[in-house]
């Protein structure tokens, strides 16, 4: 073949893995929004600097003659297998990253029509061919490359007229029910945070169940004025676990405003502010580590992972150091490493099927290697579970908290005292709407049902059932309102406490204000633990109680009308 025709063919190939690559980059783009509605203009706002990129980069590619003399008076077989594996490489990346967006969270719904998984793997087994046998020949044959490279675009442009589906790629780590469950023979203290769950959808909840909720909580004692002046798990749960009233005098919340439009501002110095928290001497988890007690931080809808490591691990304290290591690159290589390799090679080919085997690998491994059990369950599609209540009436709740449903008939013991929090989704999908309490008010109410009566009453039966209800603290509460409320309902989540061998007829109410700040060392001064600054919920100042007093009524009374 004479320089001229090699280096036509070459002008020829590079100006197709030219059109590849700006079409590679067209297929990232479009795969990571979520609708394909293109108008005219902005279609052809997308082909002119593709077709720029094309001409540009022949334009390129012919210059090689003047600065590589001596390259093309070789043979050109290496630099043409070079062009082909370019080649290759672009249609991979097309249909990798337009079925499967660079987020990795949900998979493009083309992907699960099994016909295109075969049409996929006949393209690459065509084009791997090409390269393997016929890469001596092939640039002879243009008209064999031009219909295998137009076959593969055909392939990784039929999704543009499809749409997303509901399917997703994150995993979610559970406790195993033992855990879970496992109490204390000495003392358990164990916080209940359900999720968005607020004050005035509890009553709501009780004013259509009174017969069912009345026996299950009637030791508690009910705080209507607990505030949470900062509706995010994220800025609620390090306050509630380290009693510091950082956030409190570092957030300025425009509290006329739905906080949930106001959280990418407050996200400045979050981290900082936070490892600063538990190094107080209010942090529950670190105080009680030196009274010997067990500390857990059970977070079903896997919230806890919004957090950093150390604060995971400041939670579950009672990991060892080495066997948090090993459970930690055992999550990354198979949670991340293995499915997201598998998946861009192939996401047609490799469908979530791929984790249940990679899960199974992980938790044989941990087991082998520590000689401990691991649990990992995937997210299921869709949000929403459903359970049939005892009146037959069924009401959904999230799957994420399916386990703690499902409590067996006997605990798991420990000799050690035990810390426990259960972070649940809770109410945190639910449509609290003033439309959805008005029109459907059965619904509206037999979510919160569920959650008490199956839920939350069926755990009380369990700890009574193994002895563990007397000598515990019992706190249920929310960590902020539902962000469909009102603004005032935003701040004013649920807060019941159960004091250890306390039992009474019936629930009472305390209408002292109550901030999220004020748990952690109420509760350590009620352990003994001598504090600087100490607080009681039961027993606060007067100088406290007009500070509580100033800040209900900015964060709730003024807010009543919105």
């Amino acid at each position: 073949m004479r320089i001229s025709e090699k280096l036509k063919n070459l002008l020829t190939a590079a100006g197709v893995l030219a059109f590849l690559v700006f079409n590679s980059a067209l297929c990232i783009y479009l795969g990571n929004l979520q609708e394909y509605t293109f108008r005219l203009g902005q279609l052809l706002a997308i082909l002119v600097p593709v077709c720029l990129g094309i001409w540009g980069s022949v334009l390129c590619v012919s210059l090689l003659p003047l600065l590589a003399d001596r390259f093309l008076k070789k043979d050109l077989s290496q630099f043409a297998a070079a062009l082909l594996w370019g080649i290759v490489f672009c249609v991979w990346v097309q249909g990798s990253f337009l079925l499967w967006p660079i987020s990795g969270e949900k998979l493009h719904s083309f992907s699960t029509q099994p016909l295109f998984g075969i049409l996929e793997l006949a393209v690459y087994a065509l084009i791997f061919t090409c390269v393997f046998r016929f890469r001596p020949h092939l640039l002879q044959k243009p008209m064999t490359l031009a219909g295998v490279i137009i076959f593969s675009q055909i392939l990784v442009l039929l999704p543009l007229f499809s749409k997303y589906g509901p399917e997703k790629l994150s995993r979610q780590s559970h406790p195993t029910p033992d855990e879970l469950f496992q109490v204390s023979d000495q003392e358990n203290i164990i916080f209940i945070a359900v999720d968005s769950l607020e004050y005035d959808y509890f009553q709501k909840t009780c004013a259509g169940a009174e017969k069912e909720l009345a026996p299950i909580l009637k030791d508690f004692e009910c705080f209507p004025r607990f505030l949470s002046m900062y509706p995010q798990t994220f800025f609620a749960f390090p306050t509630l676990l380290s009693g510091s009233d950082l956030f409190d005098r570092t957030r300025t919340w425009d509290v006329r405003k739905n906080v949930w439009n106001q959280s990418e501002k407050s996200f400045n110095g979050y981290n900082e502010a936070k490892d600063k928290m538990y190094e107080e001497e209010t942090c529950i988890p670190g105080q009680l580590v030196k009274k010997g007690f067990r500390n857990e931080l059970h977070s079903l809808p896997n919230i806890v992972l919004w957090f950093c490591w150390n604060e995971q691990i400041i939670a579950n304290v009672g990991m060892n150091g080495e066997e948090a290591k090993r459970l930690i690159s055992l999550s990354v290589v198979s949670e991340d490493i293995l499915p997201n390799a598998l998946y861009r090679i192939s996401p047609l080919l490799f469908k979530t099927q791929v984790f249940q085997t990679l899960r199974t690998a992980q938790a044989s491994a941990y087991r082998a290697y520590s000689g401990k059990e691991l649990y990992l369950a995937q997210e299921e599609s869709g949000i929403l579970g459903e359970e049939v209540l005892t009146d037959g009436s069924h009401a959904k709740f999230s799957p994420y908290d399916s386990l703690f449903f499902q409590p067996p008939e006997r605990a798991k013991r420990i000799p050690q005292p035990l810390f426990k929090v259960i972070h649940l989704q809770g109410v945190h999908d639910i449509p609290v709407s003033p439309e959805l309490e008005t029109d459907h008010a059965h619904a509206y109410t037999s979510w919160g049902r569920c959650y008490f009566i199956q839920g939350i009453g069926n755990y009380l039966e369990f700890l009574k059932r193994n002895g563990a209800y007397d000598n515990s603290w019992i706190l249920i509460l929310g960590d902020h309102g539902n962000h469909l409320s009102p603004v005032s309902r935003q701040f004013n989540p649920l807060l019941l406490v159960k004091r250890p061998h306390s039992r009474q007829d019936e629930m009472t109410k305390n209408e002292n204000v109550v901030l999220m700040r004020d748990i952690a060392p109420s509760l350590l001064g009620e352990l003994g633990i001598s504090l600087s600054k100490p607080y009681s919920l039961w027993t606060p100042t007067e100088e406290q109680k007009k500070e509580r007093e100033a800040l209900w009524q900015k964060f709730y009374v003024e807010n009543l009308t919105q």
